[in-house]
């Protein structure tokens, strides 16, 4: 008994940026779509795109959502196709039917998406770069706060603090002599008080003292008188 001969391998199905296909992503339903070059992507679809190979990047009509269907799950759509589903279609003004219309000539909707697919691979280019200079000025800043941290404080700074206990020091010693000498009597005031107090004057002893060093001061001072010139 013979062996049958090995099945054949199926051809693998390839699609070429342009091509009008039916796409379905897992847990959507099938939908018109156009295949774009992976490498024309922005950079926010490419970053989506499932590990592992077999899968195709399209474009869904007519919102211009980005998608990464398995090629297994993306067949191409020819007119007769789009006509069908257009006319299996009741109410005529859905997404779905509005997808298949722009299916049937899509090469006006195809350059709008152009238009939006460059505005926002540019887009993702400034807002990436306004994201790197907002890191470099926070490591910048990072770096000057360490440095202010790490270096000493400047001769300046110290020799200022140094005049500042200075001239505490100074204004205490003031302060000190000031209360000193507002603590000790005047000669002329003490003499004042002695002379007004009461009790030397009820005091035979003391007046007596006193009249003698009146003498004596009137005795100096005739003594001291200059005689006048003849």
């Amino acid at each position: 008994m013979s062996k049958s001969p090995p099945a054949e391998p199926k051809p693998t199905v390839t699609h070429k940026h342009g091509d009008v296909v039916l796409a379905k992503v897992k847990g959507y339903s099938a939908w018109p779509a156009v295949v774009i070059d992976p490498e024309d992507a922005p950079p926010s679809v490419k970053a989506e795109k499932p590990k592992g190979a077999g899968f195709c990047c399209v474009r869904f009509m007519p919102a211009g959502d980005f998608g990464w269907p398995t090629m297994k799950d993306v067949v191409a759509l020819t007119q007769k196709q789009i006509e069908t589903a257009m006319e299996k279609d009741k109410k005529k003004s859905g997404k779905l039917y509005q997808g298949y219309t722009i299916a049937k000539d899509p090469q006006a909707w195809i350059a709008e998406q152009e238009k939006q697919r460059l505005a926002q691979i540019e887009l993702e280019a400034n807002a990436e770069e306004d994201q790197l200079d907002g890191e470099d000025d926070t490591t910048e800043k990072k770096t000057k706060k360490r440095r202010a941290a790490a270096e000493p404080k400047t001769t300046g700074r110290r020799k200022g603090g140094d005049d500042s206990k200075k001239k505490r020091a100074v204004k205490k010693r003031k302060a000190d002599d000031e209360e000193e000498d507002d603590s000790k009597p005047s000669k002329k005031k003490a003499k004042k008080d002695e002379e007004e107090d009461p009790t030397l004057l009820n005091d035979p002893e003391a007046v007596k003292i006193k009249d003698w060093r009146h003498v004596l001061q009137r005795a100096f001072l005739r003594d001291n008188v200059k005689p006048e010139a003849n």
